[in-house]
């Protein structure tokens, strides 16, 4: 990797290569840019979210609260972090990711249910509830937060 390439074409060749399927290459690409310009916003953003899609949650984590240090107000990078937590069963660190989405955006209905469904992971049903029906006031056609009240009235 030649630190002289410029950044914008290695953005461009890892989304193009992200869009044709080849995740892990596109991942390796910004990989090593990310360890030639640790600090490059535009660069982590892609990076957290391919290692969210391919998976990689652990990356994912890392690079998304790398980002989140530099710019907290970022709806979706909150939103991303918290599912990556949560697929590696850290519910409570996923649970105050999910809080900060809920304070920037308290309408995020994806988010109402994720923070319903970490709720009922942690035991805290009466609160799994309230989040849950708020999604329902929203989208009452929620198939997520109606499969969790149905969870929830069998507890």
């Amino acid at each position: 990797f030649d630190p002289n390439v410029n950044l914008t074409e290695v953005y461009q060749a890892s989304k193009r290569l992200y869009r044709e399927g080849q995740v892990n290459e596109a991942l390796n690409v910004l990989m090593k840019a990310h360890s030639v310009e640790p600090n490059n916003q535009k660069l982590n953003k892609l990076l957290g979210l391919m290692s969210f899609k391919g998976k990689d949650y652990a990356t994912a984590v890392d690079i998304l609260s790398q980002y989140l240090q530099m710019d907290p107000d970022t709806e979706e990078m909150w939103y991303y972090l918290s599912l990556s937590q949560k697929k590696m069963g850290r519910y409570l660190s996923s649970l105050e990711a999910s809080k900060r989405v809920y304070e920037i955006h308290p309408e995020n209905v994806n988010n109402l249910v994720n923070l319903s469904d970490l709720n009922r992971l942690t035991g805290k049903y009466k609160e799994a509830k309230e989040y849950s029906e708020k999604a329902l006031e929203l989208d009452p056609e929620n198939h997520n937060a109606k499969k969790i009240l149905k969870y929830l009235e069998k507890v």
